[in-house]
């Protein structure tokens, strides 16, 4: 699948993998963006650094919609949004992610969408004209706080503005809870904090009054006098979520304009500080001070207990030991859970923690393969260095013992596999932790230990947690993983029991005899599980260290698209696999065979005749917004979306001969993103040159 690199080092990173697919026909949706977002809104708030934190990343979907990001920083909350092209978002959220994970969403699924419309009217009840509306998804946070303005917001679904009646309406959003941010010309600016949007239809009354005429005003400082420049001042009662903001300028001083009558909150967002809190303004003052207590900072360095020597990625949290009123403690609180640790990568093991008010500190301090712990109480002088001096931390618990045969004879040379158990003691992201499943796992992660000449392994130092763990050898396959808890101590003598692997090389010809390269084959096992794999450029795909029992090998054709997708959408509770396979076992072309313990099994498959397509599309006078179509079949499975360029010329490098439907994409102004029935593409068994497809209809 398309591959993005996170930042994450080392063997830690978790992985999260998926495939977007089109509402209608599950088609896998090539060329599709995907986003790796923290959608946490106090992170953009505070303007905290996601160095360490969280990653940010962009992957595009191969030509089977399948997308992977690997090597990323674990992080609660991370939240994936798909888009192809102009057309609606899809989104997964709420996805968290923990060392070494392998997180499978699934498929996230483009289509269908719904709007929204509404008004925006002055107190007088006169439209406001080009008024800003910004949509997000839902804005949740522990404050219950939205910032009104929309460049506050993390990110942004659709802009829309105005007309000079105050009217406006948003088309093609992906359905669901929403958060509307509003800001007038003028200033004035207001929040809805959760609106729906409902599938097939344009919700209308989402209206606004902009009515206030009051103001908060002052300065924002330092303890010493000094101002500050760029701080997020904001305004807030109880009894709204909107937060009424502006930076203050470069002498401190800001203005809140467009307020109703009421008792604000009034507070200041600085880059790496908690915010700051002055409580019970009355809208109309203007002379409010917003005092930020002078900072210092705290150095230190994270070095092995074990060895004295330094750890190059860990994650720190200062922790305030001193003494607060609730509300500096709820708000602190508050915050630190948001933020959680600074992430640092240093191969001195070194960091340094700026803007810290003066106070007693303990230093909190992870790291992969260690247990946390908490430093000795450090004290930060305003406008001063500390030093915290070296952090020592123990190292965590191992895991050794031995890889054996099923004879019990001694395994040399095996790569050892360790891998986070979830609540349930199973391996997230492998499925069902079938054998078949965890040889493929295996094969796409680096070794955490490896197996000498007795077979014997012993694991790096471990953060202490359940774990399941695995082994691979050549000529050998895993039955099981087996669970290690180190949450207390190291665990001595685990046996890993590894059983003799067959090996298949199955040739792909096609009805004439001819070798077909990219031949895409699904593989079944008895239990029902399975595989896909593409032939290479001489048409064979081997396949070693394979679970001995029988197979079936089928033609990856739409009936077999459909029929595996259908299994994998079934209840686990009422799943059958032996069932399965023998439904796979009878389709057309399917070949059945068994592999040998330790044998090696030579197969021939019959897969359909595919061919290569060049020509040019017709677009007629009103353009599409994407320079692709779809190419499917009469009842709808898409089986390929097709690019052309400026001149209109497209190349279909691999495609079945048969009858299809051309799909074209949406022109400019039409909000639906649903692919149209333009035209008919017939296919020959043979290479063709010069088709002409007339997508202007």
């Amino acid at each position: 699948p398309s591959e993005v690199a996170g930042t994450a080092i080392g063997k830690i990173g978790g992985s999260i993998r998926g495939r977007v697919v089109e509402a209608e026909s599950k088609h896998p949706v090539a060329g599709a963006t995907v986003e790796l977002l923290m959608p946490e809104a106090l992170f953009h708030y505070l303007r905290a650094s996601p160095v360490g934190r969280f990653d940010r990343l962009t992957a595009v979907t191969d030509r089977e919609g399948r997308f992977a990001l690997t090597n990323v920083l674990a992080a609660n909350d991370y939240a994936l949004r798909v888009r192809k092209g102009a057309g609606p978002f899809a989104t997964k959220r709420d996805l968290s992610l923990s060392a070494r994970e392998a997180l499978d969403v699934g498929d996230i699924v483009l289509g269908p969408s719904g709007g929204l419309s509404g008004h925006v009217l002055g107190a007088d009840g006169k439209g406001i004209a080009d008024a800003r509306i910004a949509i997000a998804w839902k804005i949740k946070n522990d404050f219950d706080a939205v910032m009104a303005d929309p460049d506050t917001l993390p990110w942004i679904e659709a802009t829309v503005r105005t007309d000079a009646e105050g009217a406006w309406k948003a088309e093609g959003l992906e359905t669901g809870e929403k958060t509307l941010v509003v800001k007038a010309p003028s200033g004035a600016a207001d929040v809805k904090a959760s609106v729906t949007v409902v599938a097939g239809s344009i919700t209308s009354g989402i209206d606004w009054t902009l009515g206030g005429a009051l103001a908060i005003a002052g300065r924002v400082e330092w303890a010493d006098g000094r101002p500050i420049e760029s701080a997020m001042v904001f305004a807030k009662t109880m009894a709204k979520p909107a937060s009424f903001t502006v930076e203050s300028g470069a002498d401190g001083t800001f203005r809140l304009a467009g307020l109703l009558e009421g008792v604000y909150f009034v507070g200041a967002f600085i880059p790496g500080m908690s915010v700051q809190l002055v409580p019970g303004k009355k809208a109309g003052d203007e002379n409010v001070r917003v005092v930020v207590p002078l900072a210092g900072a705290l150095v230190g360095r994270v070095v092995s207990k074990a060895t004295g020597k330094p750890i190059p990625q860990f994650r720190l949290t200062p922790v305030f030991a001193d003494a607060q009123d609730w509300m500096q403690k709820y708000v602190g609180q508050k915050i630190d859970k948001v933020l959680g640790g600074a992430g640092f990568q240093s191969p001195e093991g070194t960091f340094r923690l700026d803007r810290l008010k003066a106070g007693h500190y303990t230093i909190h301090v992870e790291s992969e393969g260690y247990p946390p712990i908490d430093s000795a109480p450090v004290e930060v002088v305003a406008g001063a260095e500390a030093r915290a001096g070296d952090i020592a931390l123990a190292d965590g618990n191992r895991i050794s013992g031995v890889v054996r045969d099923a004879s019990g004879a001694p395994i040399a040379d095996a790569s050892i596999f360790v891998g986070p158990s979830d609540e349930s003691g199973e391996l997230p992201g492998v499925f069902g932790s079938d054998p078949i499943y965890l040889a493929e796992w295996m094969a796409n992660r680096p070794e955490d230990a490896h197996a000498d000449e007795r077979g014997a392994f012993r694991t790096e130092p471990l953060t202490p947690r359940p774990y399941r763990i695995g082994a691979r050898r050549k000529g050998h396959v895993l039955p099981a993983l087996v669970s290690v808890d180190v949450s207390a101590k190291s665990v001595d003598g685990v046996e890993l029991r590894l059983d003799p692997a067959g090996s298949l090389m199955l040739r792909a010809v096609d009805a004439r005899g001819r070798v077909v390269r990219e031949a895409p084959v699904v593989f079944c096992t008895a239990k029902g599980s399975v595989l896909r794999h593409s032939s290479d450029a001489a048409g064979v795909i081997e396949l070693s260290d394979r679970v001995p029992g029988r197979f079936s090998a089928i033609p990856y054709s739409r009936e077999v698209r459909k029929a595996v997708d259908a299994h994998f959408r079934e209840d686990m509770a009422s799943w059958d696999g032996p069932a399965f396979f023998e439904r796979m076992r009878s389709m057309a072309g399917a070949v059945e065979f068994v592999i040998e313990a330790g044998g090696e099994r030579s197969v021939t498959l019959t897969v359909p005749i595919r061919v290569r397509v060049e020509g040019r599309v017709r677009l007629g006078v009103v353009k599409p917004t994407e320079n692709d179509f779809l190419v499917g079949s009469e009842d709808g499975d898409y089986t390929e979306w097709v690019g052309f360029d400026a001149d209109g010329r497209f190349t279909i490098d691999s495609i079945e001969a048969g009858h299809y439907v051309v799909f074209r994409p949406p022109s400019a102004g039409e909000a639906d993103h649903s692919y149209r029935s333009s035209t008919i593409l017939d296919v020959p068994e043979s290479d063709v040159k010069g088709i002409e497809l007339d997508l202007s209809k």
